[in-house]
């Protein structure tokens, strides 16, 4: 074999290997400019939200979903409304389904949780948001009611135990308390 068939083997067995040792994103905010992955919320009241999670390449349909509502089960417990129905999901593959103008503020905004205390409605936003039509690997968008008590089921909307939701997918995944705000 010449020296340059080797060189390209050799080259693309890295690019393999190194294909193969992607990670599923993590569980963390959402942040422009500084992360790529992640959720992000807006608060629409007092007892309604917004979650989007953005996953990568090896995320996985489920774990997006389930990270979406994991946060949306966070946000009922934070605003003390241990219980909430997902009114809406809608899965999304292009920026523009996701809307950026809700996760990303036109500047001036929260670039982390933490700094989105005196700007609830755009919470794990921040900065400029990618380019309109840009493709995700996925995402999950989901419209959240959060309910002081369990409200009376309808046949095709689950109602859900934030506190369960929580310690469930928490341990399922490995998430850490400390990794959410």
């Amino acid at each position: 074999m010449s020296l340059l068939k080797r060189f390209r083997a050799a080259g693309l067995a890295a690019l393999l290997i190194s294909a193969g040792c992607i990670a599923p994103a993590p569980y963390q905010a959402l942040v422009s400019g500084k992360t790529k992955s992640g959720y992000a919320e807006q608060k629409i009241s007092d007892d309604k939200f917004r979650v989007i999670f953005v996953g990568n390449s090896t995320s996985g349909a489920k774990r997006v979903s389930d990270y979406a509502l994991l946060r949306a089960a966070e946000l009922a417990l934070k605003n003390q409304l241990p219980y909430f129905v997902m009114v809406k999901q809608t899965p999304a593959t292009r920026l523009d389904d996701v809307q950026p103008s809700a996760i990303f503020a036109s500047g001036g905004g929260p670039t982390s949780p933490s700094d989105s205390a005196s700007d609830s409605s755009n919470v794990g936003g921040g900065g400029s948001p990618p380019a309109p039509g840009a493709i995700l690997d996925l995402a999950m968008i989901d419209d959240v009611q959060c309910y002081a008590n369990p409200p009376e089921s309808k046949p095709d909307t689950p109602v859900y135990d934030a506190r369960r939701i929580s310690a469930e997918l928490r341990k399922k995944y490995s998430v850490d308390q400390a990794t959410s705000s």
